[in-house]
């Protein structure tokens, strides 16, 4: 197979698999912060909304790019005042 291929099936996989993972955060963020960030999940007003911000991503998704992570998925949520 050739480099251009294998790049372009690299890629292919990459947005089928990166557009899963932010299906299942979509869907499934609460659950997720409970089980991943837990002290996290505790300070979170679920009571209000919180939205994923697809429009404002390319603000901050312009930044070079740090060990190959980059910014996907952005979301506003509102904390508990703090005490």
């Amino acid at each position: 197979m050739a480099k251009k291929e294998k790049e372009t099936a690299r890629k292919k996989t990459y947005r089928e698999t990166d557009s899963v993972w932010k299906d299942l955060l979509n869907r499934y963020f609460p659950d997720f912060m409970t089980f991943f960030f837990p002290k996290t999940y505790q300070i979170i007003h679920w009571e209000r909304d919180f939205e994923f911000l697809d429009t404002e991503l390319p603000k901050y998704s312009k930044r070079p790019v740090v060990r190959r992570l980059r910014l996907s998925l952005l979301n506003q949520l509102f904390l508990y005042p703090y005490p």
